[in-house]
């Protein structure tokens, strides 16, 4: 008797990486692999016929997930998107003004404390030269994964290194104006980050 008919089969993988697997609950390598219907002979794969899924494969518990969830970010990625974010918007404050030698200082300390702690004056000066509308579009992408309390904290080191010479100046708070946003802060979050870094200023 012969014994034929059709089964979907995954083979290969057309791209590897590093995914947050929803399973695991951490960073894992996965595989991504295309699904395609094959006529099979006792259950063999004989003959492929069309492509009807792909999917993306974890390599350590092998769940098996819609290509959508890559979206979600690393732990590594959201470790790096901190630093950068926070370098983006002390820097975008620095240019509002002639950077005093506290400000600058204070910028490299918060970038530091972020985690990147080999960052230092030419990574500052190299973050300056940037035009400012590219600086708030990677602003922008290093701050979307963020929760909200992260994306606040980062204003609050924005606001901090304004304040390292004294009050906000009128163009300090313009920068300060346009980092808001650039996180997705409301009007509430912004306001109230702001006004309590100022207050809790020395020279408030």
């Amino acid at each position: 008797m012969i014994i034929f008919g059709l089964a979907v089969f995954f083979f290969g993988s057309v791209e590897q990486g590093v995914f947050h697997c929803p399973n695991c609950g951490g960073d894992r390598e996965y595989k991504r692999k295309i699904g395609r219907r094959w006529f099979t002979l006792f259950f063999v794969p004989v003959i492929p016929l069309n492509k009807v899924a792909e999917v993306v494969q974890c390599g350590t518990c092998n769940t098996r997930y819609q290509p959508s969830v890559l979206s979600v970010p690393t732990t590594g990625q959201l470790a790096a998107a901190v630093p950068a974010a926070v370098a983006a918007a002390a820097s975008l404050v620095l240019r509002a003004a002639a950077p005093s030698m506290a400000a600058r200082a204070r910028a490299i300390e918060a970038v530091r404390l972020a985690g990147s702690a080999n960052y230092g004056d030419p990574e500052l000066d190299a973050e300056l030269a940037q035009p400012p509308a590219a600086v708030l579009q990677r602003l922008a992408e290093a701050g979307g994964p963020l929760a909200p309390e992260a994306r606040e904290r980062i204003l609050a080191e924005a606001t901090r290194v304004g304040l390292a010479d004294g009050p906000l100046t009128a163009e300090e708070r313009q920068a300060l104006g346009a980092v808001g946003p650039a996180l997705s802060l409301t009007a509430a979050q912004f306001y109230g980050t702001v006004s309590m870094v100022e207050q809790s200023a020395p020279h408030s």
